[in-house]
């Protein structure tokens, strides 16, 4: 009985502990979600982009952050005429990250990845526009 009563505690601690952990993250991206609201005002992309990519590291199961990660960062193409192929690839790279957590290929992700190729075009339209 002692036994039983020891595991049921130590179960208790592990699930209070996920338990927690999930509010914190839920609550962490509630937060961040609600800047990005106004990202063109604030032009805080970038800054936006790294915190939703930290979030992603920390939670290694959730593709969500990777995902406001990569639109953050090709939202802030839109405003810089120099980079904007760098910051494609950038997001590129972050929106790879959120489809191989998801597993399946999702419709907000096909979006950003359209807005991903109409920045690449914007480099140099007459010339990019067929691919």
């Amino acid at each position: 009985m002692k036994k039983i009563s020891l595991i049921a505690a130590a179960m208790l601690c592990f699930l209070s502990f996920t338990f927690a952990q999930n509010d914190k993250y839920v609550g962490t991206m509630k937060t961040n979600i609600a800047k990005v609201e106004n990202i063109m005002r604030d032009q805080n992309g970038a800054e936006l982009a790294n915190t939703f990519g930290r979030i992603g590291d920390a939670e290694k199961n959730q593709w969500l952050p990777f995902y406001y990660a990569a639109y953050c960062t090709i939202v802030q193409a839109y405003t810089d005429d120099k980079n904007k192929d760098a910051i494609a690839d950038k997001a590129t790279e972050l929106l790879d990250k959120a489809e191989s957590i998801l597993g399946k290929k999702n419709s907000e992700i096909e979006v950003v990845r359209s807005m991903i190729a109409n920045a690449h075009m914007m480099v140099d339209p007459q010339s990019r526009y067929m691919t």
